[in-house]
C-alpha cells in the first residue's frame, strides 16, 4: 500500500502537456516492489533518457531538461549537488520518482547493469571464449599487434589477455 506522500500518476504539480508524454509501463521484474514505470513516451537522447522542453522562447527561459529529473524535484524534492539520478528500475525512459535515488557517480556507476559483466557478458564484448585459449597460445608466436588486429581489439587487451589478465567468460 503506499504512503499519503507518495508521488501519483498525473499529479497537477507537473504540467498536462508533460503528463500527456507518459504512460503506465510494466512492473520491473528484478524489482516487482517498486510497482509499475511511467515511461516516457516522447523525445529521447540516443542512450534512452528523455527529454522535455521547460521555460518560454519568449523571455529566454527555455531549457531542454530531463524528464526523470524534473519529476523527482518537482514531486520528491531537490537532487543535492554532485548526485545523480540511478534508476532503481533500470528503465532509462522510466520518470517515475520513487523508482529514482540520488547516488554518486561511482555509486550509480557500480550498479549498472554491464558493470562487472565480463567476457561474452558484456554487451560490447568483441571477443568470443573460444577465441581466448588461441590468443594466450599464440604468445611469442604472433606479434600481439597484429593479433589486435585481427581480432579487432588493442595490442594492449591482446596483452592482458595474454598475461591471463582482464578478459574472463561468465
Amino acid at each position: 500500500m503506499m504512503d499519503a506522500a507518495a508521488p501519483i500518476f498525473g499529479d497537477s504539480r507537473l504540467p498536462a502537456r508533460f503528463w500527456a508524454k507518459v504512460r503506465l509501463g510494466s512492473v520491473p521484474i528484478h524489482r516487482p516492489d517498486l510497482g509499475p514505470c511511467w515511461e516516457w513516451m516522447a523525445c529521447r537522447t540516443r542512450s534512452g533518457y528523455g527529454h522535455f522542453h521547460v521555460g518560454s522562447r519568449t523571455d529566454g527561459s527555455m531549457r531542454q531538461v530531463r524528464p526523470h529529473r524534473l519529476a523527482y524535484e518537482t514531486l520528491i524534492g531537490p537532487i543535492p549537488e554532485g548526485l545523480q539520478s540511478d534508476h532503481l528500475c533500470r528503465n532509462r525512459p522510466c520518470i517515475r520518482p520513487n523508482h529514482i535515488e540520488p547516488v554518486t557517480g561511482s555509486v550509480n556507476c557500480l550498479r549498472s547493469p554491464l558493470m562487472g559483466r565480463r567476457g561474452e557478458a558484456h554487451g560490447a564484448a568483441k571477443l568470443r571464449a573460444a577465441q581466448i585459449p588461441i590468443i594466450r597460445a599464440l604468445r611469442g608466436k604472433v606479434r600481439q599487434v597484429d593479433l589486435g588486429r585481427w581480432y579487432g581489439v588493442s595490442q594492449v587487451l591482446v596483452s592482458r589477455i595474454q598475461r591471463g589478465g582482464c578478459w574472463t567468460h561468465v
